[in-house]
């Protein structure tokens, strides 16, 4: 790109690591009810108390299970009795074994360093996902499904672009570049009443 003269950035991607649903997140086939979901009883046990709100009994029982989606609902029961932190930890673990087309935490690390060793501007949009999420950990606010964004989100994504497109003189030479004005609020507010896809 660069040798054709076209200005190159790099984006790392935003990422939902509060999901809570079981849609398998692969590129063909139906969504994956949850009666066909099946995890072992000790991941059952902890889910189930994970959705009565029994954080700290959740935490215990899939302590001792050997299963990928215990590291899910341990992280989220963290997240629920304020351990952010650690509820991080866990659940981007859990997002490398189970992406379910999410971006992996190692792959936006990758590209940061990419930027940097090539010295490419970066658009980062997992940070920018970050610091407008609850505590520093996306999720349902600003997701539809495992790994779409919503309105709201998918307008903070395009600021981001522009203003990193204007900061390195990308845009139309030329040209005074305006977003378009709009009463945000309202448009979200009209997309919201659109139906989700049932495959999410």
């Amino acid at each position: 790109g660069r040798k054709g003269g076209a200005n190159v950035f790099l984006c790392t991607l935003p990422v939902n690591l509060r999901y809570e649903g079981n849609s398998p997140g692969r590129p063909i086939g139906d969504a994956e009810h949850q009666s066909y979901v099946r995890w072992p009883e000790c991941v059952n046990k902890g889910h189930s108390e994970y959705v009565e709100k029994k954080y700290g009994a959740a935490i215990r029982t899939l302590k001792e299970c050997r299963h990928e989606e215990a590291l899910r609902w341990s992280g989220l029961s963290w997240y629920e009795l304020g351990k952010t932190e650690r509820a991080k930890s866990l659940l981007n673990q859990y997002l490398e074994i189970v992406p379910r087309n999410r971006c992996r935490p190692s792959f936006n690390k990758v590209i940061r360093e990419v930027a940097t060793t090539f010295n490419v501007p970066l658009i980062d949009l997992e940070s920018v996902a970050i610091k407008a999420s609850l505590r520093g950990l996306p999720g349902a606010s600003q997701f539809e499904s495992y790994c779409h964004l919503n309105w709201r989100s998918q307008g903070e994504m395009a600021d981001a672009m522009f203003r990193a497109l204007e900061a390195n003189g990308a845009l139309p030479a030329g040209k005074t570049m305006v977003p378009t004005p709009e009463n945000r609020e309202k448009v979200f507010n009209t997309m919201k009443s659109l139906p989700a896809r049932a495959t999410y």
